[in-house]
């Protein structure tokens, strides 16, 4: 297992008083810059990045990774359509859950 550390930075220029912030002609804007963009190991050093031990990583990857009862779902014999579903549901004599919903699963619509 891997511990990914990503850092991004943007840099977005406030429009000038007067100024539209998007172009009116469908043409990109042109980008000027008084400085040149840090690279990222210049931003990297700038980053007091905590120093950790072996201990502690494998503390917050056991404390992240699921345990076996958290992903007990995955051992479910979930079906690729709702007619094979049907089909086992029927077979075995039991109920079938059918989940629809429409839009984002968080209420983020």
């Amino acid at each position: 297992m891997a511990l990914i550390l990503s850092l991004t930075l943007l840099a977005c220029p406030a429009p000038a008083a007067g100024q539209e912030s998007t172009p009116t002609n469908g043409q990109e804007p042109e980008v000027t810059a008084e400085a040149p963009a840090p690279t990222a190991k210049e931003l990297l050093e700038q980053v007091d990045l905590p120093k950790w031990s072996l201990r502690e990583l494998n503390t917050w990857r056991d404390y992240l990774l699921p345990t076996q009862e958290e992903a007990a779902f995955e051992a479910l014999p979930w079906r690729n359509t709702f007619a094979q579903g049907l089909q086992d549901a029927d077979d075995a004599g039991r109920p079938l859950l059918l989940w629809v919903m429409n839009g984002h699963p968080l209420g983020c619509t």
